[in-house]
């Protein structure tokens, strides 16, 4: 028996919206935003109000990890926290 790749393709890509849609309306806030997501937003919290010393900036799983490059990405998220939250 042969399986034809497409209908895996297809089945699969059904299969992974559908999921998705699953995780992204899931109302638990660790569960919808990662358990890291938190830390982001008070890392890049902390450049906004002004922290330049790299090793100064911290969450609340410690110092920052990531590269000095990804604090840039996080402060678009920051940024985007911020307008969803006084929208609501």
């Amino acid at each position: 028996m042969k399986i034809r790749k497409d209908l895996v393709l297809r089945v699969s890509f059904v299969a992974n919206i559908f999921l998705g849609f699953v995780y992204i309306y899931d109302v638990s806030s660790t569960r919808r935003y990662g358990s890291s997501y938190i830390s982001y937003l008070q890392e890049a919290q902390s450049y906004y109000l002004g922290e330049t010393d790299y090793k100064m900036i911290t969450s609340s799983k410690g110092p920052i990890k990531d590269p000095a490059g990804h604090l840039w990405h996080h402060l678009w998220i920051y940024f985007v926290h911020l307008y969803t939250i006084r929208a609501e």
